[in-house]
């Protein structure tokens, strides 16, 4: 697995106030003392508007697991777009690790040249799983298999996006985000929620890591209840 390493780390902190940002997509709290939480505010969601996205850190790889939940907002028009995932070309789709809004009532997994349908509702709030340590893609649980027969990208996997080594084709999606968990075969490695930091910024951060991970993109995400 490989962990990006723009990460400001803030292990001789005391004071998560003192925050800089800067130009990093992460930052990393591992250290600091319980004197306060790791960010201002928990949010039951945070909202793409089409330009905002997240690299996870996580390398693309036959060993990783990744579970979202997520939702298609109700008050924009429909328009297939990745969930989460990754990939080297828009033409090459037998290298992919992803889920996407395929259809009003249709998600699409793709792992290997391995293809699901998973159908459901994307104007509700679904959790969405693509194994591929186990061949397998879920659906609130229900399982679809997969068939492999191409080999992966090694890419980095991104939520709101699918990575690919030219992101200037890359359209993120619109999508209300409630969460998501990544595993390295058995082992916990993400486990994302969404919320304001100290800075006001609305981003992800992960109870693993205790990391924040910032848009990529541009814009601001949009902060759910």
């Amino acid at each position: 697995m490989k962990i990006a390493s723009n990460i400001i780390d803030l292990r001789s902190s005391n004071d998560t106030e003192d925050i800089i940002l800067g130009k990093s997509n992460f930052v990393d709290l591992a250290g600091i003392g319980d004197t306060k939480k790791p960010y201002k505010r928990r949010l039951s969601f945070i909202e793409s508007t089409g330009t905002q996205y997240i690299d996870t850190g996580v390398a693309t790889a036959n060993t990783i697991i990744t579970e979202a939940t997520i939702k298609y907002p109700d008050d924009v028009d429909f328009a297939s777009s990745t969930v989460f995932g990754s990939g080297t070309t828009a033409s090459n789709s037998g290298d992919r690790y992803q889920i996407v809004f395929s259809t009003e009532t249709n998600f699409s997994c793709r792992c290997d040249g391995g293809t699901a349908n998973l159908p459901g509702d994307i104007r509700e709030v679904h959790t969405v799983k693509l194994d591929a340590v186990a061949k397998k893609a879920y659906i609130d649980g229900k399982v679809h298999n997969l068939s492999y027969n191409r080999t992966l990208n090694t890419n980095n996997i991104f939520i709101f996006v699918r990575k690919m080594d030219d992101m200037s084709t890359a359209v993120p999606t619109k999508m209300l985000f409630y969460g998501c968990n990544m595993w390295d075969d058995e082992t916990q490695i993400r486990e994302f929620i969404p919320v304001i930091d100290w800075n006001d910024v609305v981003c992800l951060y992960d109870m693993i890591t205790k990391t924040f991970f910032y848009n990529a993109g541009t814009g601001d995400f949009v902060a759910g209840v």
